[in-house]
């Protein structure tokens, strides 16, 4: 069975860049660096990212430079016509899947992180609450 699906998680290299068919669909596209390891060494992957239509207009109103986010799609090369006449070939991933880490960011950065909350204590002593199960 053959299948073509990527999940890429990583930070965006720039910001989108929205762009508008002729029929009215908008498409994004930006850069997405993820990291990982080999031979002992962090490496960084560069890949580039096209989404369309409501997907693309999230991701021009809610992605930034810098933003954590997961993909899914699928991974395909295209050829193109450059300026200069000559055939060229892009590799990208389409992406029908886009998500933001919920994960706050560490601490010192400057952003929430959700300590408004307060933070959890361990029961001292016997409670009356009985577990249902």
């Amino acid at each position: 069975m053959d299948s073509n699906n990527v999940w890429i998680i990583g930070r965006l290299g720039r910001d989108p860049q929205i762009r508008v068919t002729s029929k009215g669909t908008a498409v994004a596209s930006f850069s997405m660096a993820s990291g990982r390891e080999w031979n002992g060494k962090t490496l960084t992957d560069w890949n580039n990212v096209v989404a369309w239509g409501r997907i693309a207009e999230a991701a021009g109103n809610l992605l930034k430079k810098g933003s954590e986010v997961i993909i899914h799609g699928r991974i395909g090369t295209r050829k193109y016509t450059a300026k200069d006449g000559s055939d060229r070939y892009i590799t990208e991933v389409t992406a029908d899947f886009i998500g933001k880490s919920i994960v706050p960011p560490a601490s010192g950065s400057g952003l929430s992180t959700f300590g408004q909350f307060g933070t959890a204590e361990p029961e001292t002593g016997n409670t009356s609450e009985q577990i249902p199960f």
